[in-house]
């Protein structure tokens, strides 16, 4: 089993805490850059930069681990709080520009951060994880990211079936956790790799949900 002290273990944290980080940068730029304010982007980036300290902070003490028996409990108040909010701020808002967070004029590279779920797989590999939940994180995330780089290339809106698939992907990334908890899936409860079902997850739900918003005339 993956070596929670190990060189495996700095590798993980250094790649999804730089799509944590990528994720609040891309968040700060498109609110700048939809708004016309600078102090609007920064104050977004704000926003997001609390939810994901918190997450950080709380995976760090354990509050999700698994093995604890309010463990369920935590991690989907720290999902599902954030997210709604997040989701009943963009239908208030319901600027267009919200469907275009992404870096650049493709608005499929927003969701680039989510090539850092290959470590799923690794944790597979190494017997952390069984096959059933790394596989779909591993493969399926990645895969919609390099699928939606792809549909937006040129800076076309992307398709509602790329949205729908992206939203099951990352739903199954957080049911998994969440629903097995101390059970097989009890490695994706512990830091870093709580990371992805805890705050990468939710953010991919909220940016196709504001990618729809986008689309809507």
């Amino acid at each position: 089993m993956l070596s929670v002290r190990g060189a495996g273990f700095t590798a993980m944290e250094m790649l999804l805490l730089a799509a944590c980080l990528f994720v609040l940068v891309t968040i700060s730029a498109a609110v700048a850059r939809g708004t016309g304010k600078i102090r609007a982007g920064i104050g977004a980036s704000g926003l997001f930069a609390i939810w994901f300290l918190l997450v950080w902070e709380l995976s760090r003490m354990g509050l999700f681990e698994g093995a604890r028996g309010d463990a369920r409990t935590a991690l989907t108040l720290a999902v599902v709080v954030p997210l709604a909010g997040a989701l009943l701020a963009g239908h208030l808002i319901g600027a267009r520009w919200l469907g275009s967070l992404a870096p650049g004029r493709n608005p499929g590279a927003a969701h680039l951060y989510r090539l850092s779920s290959v470590v799923a797989l690794a944790a597979w590999i190494s017997e952390a994880l069984p096959a059933w939940v790394a596989v779909p994180v591993g493969l399926g995330e990645p895969l919609v990211a390099i699928l939606g780089a792809a549909l937006g290339w040129r800076g076309s809106r992307l398709p509602a079936w790329w949205h729908g698939c992206g939203i099951a992907v990352a739903a199954f990334t957080i049911l998994a956790v969440t629903a097995s908890g101390s059970r097989s899936a009890y490695f994706f409860t512990l830091y870093p790799l709580v990371l992805i079902p805890a705050f990468l997850a939710p953010i991919s739900i909220m940016l196709h949900a504001w990618g729809m918003i986008g689309r809507s005339p």
